[in-house]
């Protein structure tokens, strides 16, 4: 037997069904506007794997990084792609306690990432380096800005002058 559910969500009124669940379904469907926000995922583009031998190149820019280093190992495409699901959910999760009006808090999707793969007490780790989508816009811009200022360049090394100097 059918009954009349009245939702609260987005405006959406008299629904008929006949259960919980797809009363649920119901709701989802008819206001897909309202539904729930989902956490923004990382966008898969902001993602390099440093290779083996730049592993050292990484890892010397942190004072966090897992020691003693045994090793280094080329971490896969699925490896990498298993990790930046529950990546994205820690960052959301750790960016949502930050005390900051929600247009001013960052999310997940808003980092650049850099994966290398370490052996650190006889174990394979994916360390993981990130930073915020503002600081590549603004190296972008200040070298656009001054790209013939040999002055302003020169602690830029040349591989590090063009679009994707990040990776």
């Amino acid at each position: 037997m059918a009954r009349r559910v009245r939702s609260t969500l987005g405006g959406c009124t008299n629904i008929r069904v006949r259960t919980i669940i797809p009363f649920a379904a119901a709701t989802v469907l008819a206001c897909p506007s309202q539904a729930p926000n989902t956490r923004e995922l990382l966008n898969a583009q902001w993602g390099a794997v440093f290779p083996p031998a730049s592993a050292g190149q990484l890892l010397r820019q942190c004072s966090r990084t897992p020691t003693p280093i045994q090793g280094t190992w080329n971490p896969s495409p699925d490896q990498v792609r298993l990790l930046e699901g529950p990546l994205s959910v820690l960052l959301d999760r750790q960016l949502s306690a930050l005390r900051l009006p929600d247009s001013l808090r960052p999310h997940a999707g808003d980092y650049y990432r850099q994966y290398a793969g370490v052996i650190a007490g006889g174990r394979r780790i994916i360390y993981v380096n990130g930073f915020h989508k503002t600081q590549v816009a603004e190296t972008r811009t200040f070298l656009t800005e001054h790209h013939n200022d040999s002055a302003a360049l020169r602690n830029f090394p040349s591989a590090f002058r063009d679009s994707d100097y990040w990776r």
